[in-house]
């Protein structure tokens, strides 16, 4: 079966985000739920992802097969994709998979995207071969690199100057580790939310 031709057609979108990730690195779907919410924009989800957190935030789950139409018919409201993990973006365009078809769409038509790694060592190998693959894709879009869940002890402090070598100069947002981030949108801790460190750095990323 052979990919349908559109995707060659696809265009950016000034009002698309999507954000991608690291494989192992829990957050991808988080990230885009806040940022949802931040942005008053709606969220556009796979129907190939696992069970993601809730929100808030209007969220369309939809096929790869129907992504294109969708794209074409958003309109001007902001709409952030929950694009999922990849670490090879030149890769996908060639993968027949309906999870590659995802993933490629997302990059053609978003004007920025949002790279998330967790904050340890693994995060920091698949952030490494992310970035030597950025540097090959054609046109492409605004990127901001997100270290999630970063701590602050010792170990952490390593991995921060790790994550700022590899990005060089490029735009990123290091988003502290908090247990209640995937709690604060259902279960009542809204005043919380709203004076965290972590709600600070998503608001940092929409303003991106």
């Amino acid at each position: 079966m052979s990919r349908p031709p559109l995707i060659h057609q696809l265009a950016r979108v000034d009002n698309l985000t999507a954000v991608f990730g690291s494989f192992g690195s829990p957050g991808i779907s988080t990230i885009a739920n806040h940022l949802a919410v931040a942005t008053s924009a709606r969220v556009i989800a796979p129907t190939h992802h696992n069970l993601r957190p809730l929100t808030s935030a209007q969220v369309d789950v939809i096929s790869a097969a129907q992504l294109d139409k969708t794209l074409s018919d958003i309109g001007s409201d902001p709409v952030v994709i929950d694009a999922g993990a990849c670490i090879n973006l030149t890769k996908i365009l060639s993968d027949r998979r309906a999870s590659a078809l995802w993933l490629s769409q997302s990059l053609i038509c978003a004007k920025s995207i949002i790279y998330v790694v967790k904050a340890n060592d693994n995060g920091m190998i698949y952030l490494s071969e992310f970035v030597s693959d950025f540097k090959k894709v054609i046109n492409p879009p605004k990127i901001l690199y997100v270290l999630n869940q970063q701590r602050f002890d010792r170990k952490g402090e390593v991995i921060q100057a790790k994550f700022l070598e590899l990005i060089d100069s490029q735009i990123h947002v290091q988003v502290p580790y908090d247990r209640r981030s995937e709690q604060s949108q259902t279960r009542g801790l809204a005043r919380f939310w709203r004076n965290t460190t972590f709600n600070k750095q998503i608001a940092k990323i929409g303003s991106h």
